[in-house]
């Protein structure tokens, strides 16, 4: 007779069959890996590679970097999650090349420091010195995360989102997940504080100084409990190593979800959620009726090259799209609450703090069948919106926040327009909106609520 003293070892045919699907889907991923060029990888190309220098992974030594990234792509990525000991049907984030250059000097000297050199910019010109380098990588071999090397006992560490990409910037008040796994024992995600530091991303075009370790990269401190089960946020992941890359970030905190600002966006009676007809979506994402998930969607992603806000655009199923004609006597700032509703799509312009609305915008069609367009500043449509004298000089705080080393930050500028939102509505489109030219003479359109007044510039004319 058979014996069934090992029965229950075996697993049921629903078992091979999940095995055999999950080994399929893993062969079909390493073949759209193969199948990627390497040139694709974002910031390739900001690599500074020196003649003569020895590329390492895995204790494997390539003659290029061009070596050294193919065998990476031949590797599968659940092998990696393998060699970095993450659990069991997880894969690695991340890969480590070392770059030595032994024709580097033993000690680097002062006066090799261009002059004009700053914090933002120095990379290129001091990398070429280290006789190691440590090349930080997405192990789906999408991006170039971060670089580290050591001159004369100066940490240096750059972060390539925060010196070539279009990302946010975090002040040391936000609360962040990365999708970037350092933890590989638990393989979960502990949030953190992203935090500038002094010599470094909170002044990156500051004088470059020897001596000095620099952190082009934001230190992260994650909110964890310790064996006492109190809270405790006096630890980084991994400087001067490696730090998690900004472009994994994800703003979870309360900048972003339940600020005020969201309130405006809706009317009083305008209801939302799955009974509203209302649709949410960000450029390039796929759209869905709960505001907040497109809000995040923005928060995992980029701002869009050239812009210096997010967008989303609200989509109604309920409205007619009409310009009425009965619309009451009433304001700039107050007829807005009378046309929202007729909408059939409006465009949100978010901060990049995700602390406000900019502007938004739509369009309504008239009884003549002609388009009327309407844009509305939000700080404007507030009782206690702000004010400002045409042909002043301000400040804005309108590209602070996009761009690490923007260098609109803090910009001056001339408010060439700037219309009364108090003033009565007479019918057809409406721009409340403020505009101004900017010192090098370019018009643009800022929001109202980024404008700061400049005591000293009192008087001066555009």
């Amino acid at each position: 007779m058979p014996s069934y003293r090992n029965s229950h070892r075996l697993p049921s045919i629903f078992r091979i069959d999940e095995t055999i699907q999950h080994r399929r889907e893993l062969q079909a991923r390493h073949r759209a890996r193969l199948a990627k060029p390497i040139e694709e990888m974002r910031y390739l190309d900001r690599i500074v590679t020196v003649p003569g220098c020895r590329y390492t992974v895995q204790e494997k030594d390539f003659a290029s970097l061009t070596e050294a990234l193919e065998y990476c792509r031949r590797v599968p990525l659940e092998r990696w999650g393998k060699w970095q000991k993450a659990p069991k049907g997880f894969d690695a984030t991340t890969i480590f090349i070392i770059i030595n250059n032994p024709a580097a000097p033993e000690e680097f000297r002062q006066e090799w420091i261009p002059a004009g050199l700053t914090l933002i910019t120095s990379k290129d010109a001091l990398c070429v010195y280290a006789r190691e380098r440590v090349i930080v990588v997405a192990a789906d071999l999408s991006e170039v995360y971060t670089e580290s090397f050591d001159l004369d006992g100066a940490n240096h560490l750059y972060d390539y989102g925060v010196l070539y990409g279009n990302y946010p910037v975090y002040t040391g008040k936000e609360l962040c997940v990365s999708s970037v796994t350092l933890d590989l024992e638990n393989m979960y995600n502990i949030p953190f504080v992203p935090e500038p530091q002094e010599y470094g991303i909170k002044n990156p075009n500051a004088p470059y100084k020897y001596f000095n370790d620099l952190y082009m990269t934001y230190v992260c401190y994650p909110i964890d409990r310790d064996s006492h089960g109190h809270v405790y946020d006096d630890w980084d992941f991994g400087i001067p190593v490696f730090s998690l890359p900004v472009s994994s970030f994800c703003n979870i905190g309360l900048a972003g979800v339940y600020w005020d600002c969201w309130d405006m966006i809706w009317d009083d009676d305008l209801k939302y959620g799955y009974d509203s007809g209302l649709i949410y979506r960000m450029d390039g994402v796929e759209e869905g009726p709960m505001f907040r998930s497109a809000l995040l969607a923005c928060k995992e992603h980029e701002v869009p090259e050239g812009q210096a806000y997010y967008k989303i655009h609200v989509t109604d199923g309920n409205a007619d799209g009409l310009l009425p004609d009965d619309l009451p006597l009433c304001s700039l700032r107050e007829i807005r609450s009378h046309l929202i509703r007729h909408a059939k799509r409006r465009t949100l312009y978010i901060s990049p703090a995700f602390d406000a609305v900019y502007w938004e915008t739509f369009t309504l069609t008239d009884t003549d069948g002609k388009e009327a367009e309407f844009f509305f500043d939000y700080a404007l449509l507030k009782e206690d919106a702000p004010s400002v004298r045409q042909g002043e000089l301000y400040r804005t705080i309108y590209w602070n926040t996009c761009r690490l080393g923007n260098p609109l930050t803090d910009a001056t500028v001339y408010i060439t327009a700037a219309p009364d939102g108090n003033a009565p509505y007479t019918g057809g489109a409406v721009d409340l909106r403020w505009r101004c030219r900017l010192e090098n003479g370019t018009e643009e359109v800022i929001p109202a609520g980024t404008v700061r007044m400049m005591e000293e510039a009192h008087g001066k004319r555009g």
